[in-house]
């Protein structure tokens, strides 16, 4: 079961940076925005989800260390 779900886990996170723009903003927010603005705005959802990516992946590690003492 644990296997089933880290494989979906990994090959959403390959998959979605080679999706296109589709998934990255939606169309009616960004339609008549700057060029500068909607790629500012998608480096800063990008820089968010890496950091929650890297806290939720070390305190995760963090647990099961710890659980695997026990």
């Amino acid at each position: 079961m644990k296997v089933r779900t880290f494989a979906r886990v990994a090959l959403t996170m390959a998959i979605w940076p080679l999706a296109g723009a589709a998934i990255h903003a939606c169309p009616i927010c960004f339609q008549g925005a700057d060029a500068h603005l909607t790629s500012g705005v998608r480096l800063g959802v990008a820089v968010l989800i890496a950091v929650t990516v890297s806290v939720v992946g070390t305190c995760a590690v963090f647990f099961g260390r710890v659980m695997k003492r026990q």
